[in-house]
Order: C-alpha cells, then structure tokens, then sequence
C-alpha cells in the first residue's frame, strides 16, 4: 500500500511531464522503461554473487519496492497517451482481427509464464523485457474493447475490479500457502501451475466481487 501510495503522490508530476513531450520522446521513454527490468536483473545477478540476497528476497523487494513499480506505472501512462492521441478509434480492421489478436496475446502471456520457452537460450536471457512486453501489449491491445475477449470482460465489469483483484492476488499466493500447498496437490508440471493460475484467478475475481458489493466505500 505504501508503493501504491508513493505512486499516487508522484502522478499528477509524471502526467505534467508526458503532456509535454512529443510523440518520438514518449517512445524513446518507453524503451528505456522496458529495458530498465534487464538492469534489474543485472543488479541481483551481482548480489547473489557476492551472497547478499537470495532470489526469494530479491523478488519481494522488488514486489513492495517503489523503484520496481515506477516503470511500469509509467509505461501505462505513456500507452494510455498514445492510445488517446490515436485519430482512429479502431485497433485493427474488425471484431475477428482485433479478437485474434488478443487471444494471442493471453497465449503469449500464459506460455511465458507457465515457462514454456524456458530453454530457449534468447527467450531464458531476456526474459524480463519479453514478459515487459508481454504485459505491456495486454494493457495497450486491451484499453480498445474492440475485441471479443475484451468486450466480454468489460460487460463483466472485470476492468473495474482492478484495485480489488490487484490487492487479492497476492495474499492469495503468499499468505494463504499456495505455493506450498498446490504443488503436493497438483506436482510441479506445467499442467499443475496451469491449475494452480485458473483456480487463483476465479478466487481472486469471486473475492473481489464480493469485495466491491460488500466491503467497498461507497459515497
């Protein structure tokens, strides 16, 4: 909360600084922004060497730690920004390319993740700028609505819920002893951490449903 906070307060001087650059300046930033997840890497790569932190504590730092999130936060901004400057309100030709598109795109993500390509050599050596871009194509393919996977999570009301099911899934996770508990239940293949990724997925969004209806702070 205290990242998300920290975030909140440097917004209104990030948005400032993006209404004034040019379209061929928010590109150049957004580049150096998907290449900063590769120094990263470089940096825990540095002090496992020495033995300064372990992998497990080097990926909760940067989970709470505001640098680690500042990127990302700001590339959505950048493609919000190029999305609304676009003249066309159309992604692609139709329904049926912009939906191929985002199924894509969702394979993409979950084959990455599920580590699939974990022995190709380029895919394994660069993988935290693939996954940057990954993501960072989920979000700007998506903001459109204009195709069917997108269009039905929208009449869902699913882009809604994003403060409640960013917040859950990671108690979910952590706290409530999925990673010790799904792999005696499932084994450790890659069909085991499909289940475990769906039947995260579905609690996460039935909570924050709940959440919304029952907890939330209404005006």
């Amino acid at each position: 909360c205290s990242c998300i906070f920290i975030l909140y307060l440097i917004t209104p001087f990030i948005i400032a600084i993006i209404n004034k650059c040019r379209r061929k300046e928010l590109i150049i930033l957004l580049m150096i922004f998907l290449i900063f997840p590769l120094l990263e890497k470089r940096a825990y790569l540095h002090l496992k060497q020495i033995e300064v932190i372990s992998e497990a504590e080097f990926g909760q730092l940067l989970y709470t730690f505001p640098i680690h999130r500042i990127p990302m936060y700001i590339e959505g901004i950048i493609l919000f920004k190029f999305k609304k400057s676009l003249r066309s309100c159309h992604l692609l030709c139709n329904k049926l390319c912009n939906s191929i598109l985002e199924m894509v795109i969702i394979l993409g993500n979950i084959l990455f993740m599920l580590g699939i390509f974990d022995n190709i050599t380029f895919i394994s050596k660069y993988s935290i700028l693939i996954q940057s871009v990954l993501i960072g194509s989920w979000i700007y393919v998506f903001s459109f609505e204009e195709g069917a996977v997108s269009m039905k999570l929208a009449k869902l009301k699913i882009p809604d819920l994003s403060y409640e099911i960013y917040l859950i899934h990671y108690v979910l996770i952590i706290n409530c002893g999925f990673r010790e508990i799904m792999p005696i239940w499932l084994g450790t293949s890659i069909r085991a951490y499909f289940i475990e990724f769906i039947i995260v997925f579905v609690l996460t969004v039935v909570l924050a449903l709940l959440w919304k209806r029952f907890i939330a702070i209404r005006k």
